[in-house]
């Protein structure tokens, strides 16, 4: 929010600049005192007339919509929130700029417990419900999880018999 003041005369016509902002989307200038003259738009530029008296433009913008990608790895991706591939392996969302995270999708792998997503496929940052969304690029998450230790596939039964067998009951 930066104000650049300029002092000209009564009907004098100045070009006005397209902006930049992170994260944002110029839309157009406005004025909002109706003294002096706006004209143009993005693609053949803006002009200025001074009026009589003061007044300021505004830029206004739009935030940016960003694309989440939703990454399972060698999971799939449970959830109604988000656009999901058929095999069930990447998911997608969209999202506006400085919003935050809403409900999102869960991970799932046979074994493995879901601990979040990441923005790396290992390592990352995690990111979670009501996180802001901070990037005004479109990216990926990963899904992270570790083996489940409850998880009766995941065991060998064969060796743990043995070893109940070997062992000496007291």
């Amino acid at each position: 929010n930066k104000t650049t003041p300029i002092t000209n005369f009564y009907g004098t016509e100045i070009e006005l600049l397209i902006p930049t902002r992170y994260g944002y989307d110029f839309v157009e200038w406005e004025n909002t005192t109706n003294i002096g003259s706006l004209s143009g738009n993005l693609t053949n530029g803006f002009k200025f007339i001074f009026g009589e008296g003061n007044t300021t433009i505004f830029a206004k913008w739009n935030p940016k919509l960003v694309i989440v990608k939703f990454d399972a790895q060698q999971g799939t991706i449970d959830g109604n929130n988000i656009a999901i591939s058929g095999d069930k392996k990447i998911g997608q969302a969209s999202y506006s700029f400085g919003n935050q995270f809403g409900k999102m999708p869960i991970g799932k792998l046979d074994g493995y417990r879901f601990i979040g997503w990441f923005t790396e496929k290992t390592g990352g940052l995690q990111m979670t419900e009501g996180k802001e969304i901070s990037n005004e690029n479109n990216f990926t998450l990963y899904a992270h999880y570790e083996e489940s230790i409850f998880d009766p596939s995941k065991r060998n039964w064969d060796e743990i018999a043995q070893a109940m067998c070997q062992s000496e009951l007291v």
